[in-house]
């Protein structure tokens, strides 16, 4: 059973739902974000407490949001920015891939940024700068590797070609970027 690994920290006796996927643990290790249907409506993101499981903000609110088609968590999780206050996660908006940029602390949603140009996106991650954003984007049937800064709002490609690269990940000084 999953207690003979670790200690269960969210599940439905706890408060969360039946399905509780994506989780991604804050960098200083007190918190973790997660999707959930613990609302019963739709899959949700939430960050709790890593020690008790208490829910301390519920980050988006499908449901209610009339614009969002989904966000996107069965193949990827989202990401923390290094000083743990800022989160990002994937979503489909409108028909078109986004990115959306959490306040933590706040319990607030900061930013969406849509791509008109892709479809969908997976897998981003914060760099060690907490201002850029490497991601996997699928257009034209194709998946290959993205670069945004917030600050100054663009994008640069950083892979072409007919392979999926996916799993995007930051060497320690942001300088190089691993992936598959």
């Amino acid at each position: 059973p999953p207690t003979a690994f670790g200690r269960v920290i969210i599940d439905r006796s706890r408060g969360g739902g039946e399905l509780n996927i994506a989780p991604a643990l804050s960098p200083d290790g007190r918190r973790v974000a997660y999707m959930s249907e613990r609302d019963q409506f739709s899959v949700e993101l939430y960050v709790a407490d890593a020690d008790t499981g208490k829910v301390l903000h519920k980050l988006s609110s499908t449901a209610t949001d009339p614009h969002f088609d989904s966000l996107q968590f069965i193949e990827s999780a989202g990401s923390w920015s290094p000083d743990g206050r800022l989160f990002v996660q994937n979503a489909v908006v409108r028909g078109q891939g986004a990115l959306l940029v959490f306040d933590t602390e706040k319990g607030r949603r900061i930013k969406e940024v849509v791509f008109k140009e892709f479809s969908e996106l997976r897998n981003p991650v914060m760099a060690p700068d907490g201002r850029r954003i490497a991601f996997a984007a699928l257009a034209g049937g194709l998946l290959d590797l993205w670069l945004y800064d917030m600050e100054s709002g663009e994008k640069s490609r950083l892979t072409s070609d007919a392979f999926a690269d996916l799993h995007p990940a930051f060497s320690p000084d942001g300088r190089q970027l691993a992936f598959i």
